[in-house]
Parts: C-alpha cells; sequence; structure tokens
C-alpha cells in the first residue's frame, strides 16, 4: 500500500513528467489566496518593517457603514490560515459574529526566527533578544 501511494504521489506532483510537460502542468496551476484578505506594509517610529495581514468579513464591503470586532494576533505569516479556517467555521456554525482579524508580520526575505526574539521577547538572552518594552 506505501509504494502505491507513494507512486500516485510521485506521479501527481510530475516527478515522472518531461520537463515540456511539467511546465505545461504548472502552467495551469492555480495560487492558492485567502479571499478579503490584504497585507499592508508598515513601518515603526524606529524604522523595523512589518507587514500586517487584515482580514475582512465576506460582507464588508457590501456594509460600508457597519462596524465590526476585531481580532489582533502576532505571527500572522503562520497563523493566518489555520486562523481564516477557524472564523469560517466558526461564521458558517453562527457561533461567532462577523470580525476583522488584523495580523502582525514581517516582510518576505525576513528572519522571523531573529525578528521574533527582538520583538516578542522581554529578557535579553543575547543582542537580538529582549526588546519587547521597545515593540
Amino acid at each position: 500500500m506505501g509504494k502505491r501511494l507513494l507512486v500516485v504521489l510521485a506521479a501527481v506532483s510530475g516527478l515522472w513528467l518531461a520537463p515540456a510537460a511539467q511546465a505545461a502542468a504548472q502552467a495551469e496551476y492555480k495560487q492558492f489566496v485567502l479571499n478579503n484578505t490584504r497585507i499592508v506594509p508598515l513601518q515603526s517610529k524606529a524604522g523595523r518593517k512589518y507587514e500586517l495581514v487584515v482580514v475582512l468579513p465576506s460582507g464588508y464591503a457590501a456594509s460600508p457603514g457597519k462596524t465590526y470586532p476585531v481580532l489582533y494576533y502576532l505571527d500572522a505569516y503562520w497563523d493566518t490560515p489555520l486562523l481564516v479556517s477557524t472564523y469560517g467555521n466558526l461564521i458558517y456554525d453562527n457561533r461567532a459574529p462577523e470580525f476583522i482579524m488584523v495580523g502582525l508580520s514581517y516582510p518576505a526575505g525576513t528572519d522571523y526566527d531573529v525578528e521574533r526574539r527582538k520583538d516578542y521577547t522581554i529578557t535579553a538572552t543575547d543582542a537580538n533578544s529582549g526588546k519587547a518594552d521597545a515593540f
């Protein structure tokens, strides 16, 4: 059973396709996008670069005067897909009101571990940590 699954996965992923066939198959792929999501660049007063990942309710554009509660969270780069999924389930099951999510993240190419140590730690363990007060 395990070998059959490996064969199927290899075939589906295009590992056995000729280069021309791989290029044609990749051209047909769609990118996965989270609907109603925006990335907003942000710079702190200290010059540090961040991104806000803003997720709007599906009815946001149709109701410009409506106000919504807001959920703020960190680690948006990793957690936004999980939170959007959970949010969708809560809305579908009528367990939560529509709300806006705003997550803080870092720009692409940033070393997340280094930046998180600066921003999220209170006590310094090295020169790149313990800057939570400034954050």
